[in-house]
């Protein structure tokens, strides 16, 4: 083939991937941006929607997240299991002028099931802000936003606090009524006892 035509062949390549490339960012740049970048889509959930869909490796699996306390909007949102605490308090419209930001690690990964609980201005800023808490002085909000524990547990470490002292080991919730080994096992992470 004459070298003319390969390198006209080639310049025709070159001008179609351009084009290509053109458009999409054309396209890209009609989307409104988030306020911090990222680009997945919250939304409120109702109590009639069924659980989010097992981790098969798939991309794109959800978990469900309850905001709680200092946002614009408390509620259950779906979010993308690699979303983190700021991307919650993001769907739930953002912090209240008397939140205590700094009181919550934002940079903070989710899990399923988890309640992230804003506190107000004035709260004493607990481990919180590490992303560990102190199981023997949260309260009971706090220990509401670890993962696997509502207000029925909540109250159970709470009670057993009071009726045994402090914890001396992580190991010891298995002594608060309806926590067992898997719960402690999913906690160890997220609590500590000093």
């Amino acid at each position: 083939m004459p070298a003319g035509r390969t390198e006209h062949r080639f310049l025709l390549v070159c001008l179609a991937a351009m084009v290509a490339i053109a458009g999409y960012l054309f396209v890209r740049s009609q989307q409104p941006p988030s306020p911090s970048g990222w680009e997945w889509e919250t939304k409120p959930i109702d109590s009639q929607l069924s659980p989010p869909a097992e981790d098969d490796g798939e991309e794109n699996v959800l978990i469900f997240v309850h905001v709680a306390g200092q946002v614009q909007s408390p509620g259950v949102y779906q979010l993308p299991k690699e979303a983190r605490v700021v991307h919650a308090v993001e769907a739930a419209g953002g912090f209240t002028p008397d939140a205590s930001v700094d009181a919550v690690n934002l940079a903070m990964g989710l899990v399923d099931g988890q309640r992230v609980y804003i506190p107000p201005l004035g709260t004493e800023e607990d481990s919180l802000a590490t992303g560990i808490m102190n199981i023997n002085q949260a309260n009971f909000e706090e220990l509401q936003s670890l993962p696997g524990i509502g207000p029925s547990l909540a109250r159970e470490i709470m009670d057993y606090r009071a009726r045994h002292g402090p914890f001396a080991s992580v190991d010891e919730l298995t002594g608060v009524s309806g926590i067992g080994e898997k719960t402690v096992a999913s906690l160890r992470e997220w609590v500590r006892v000093n």
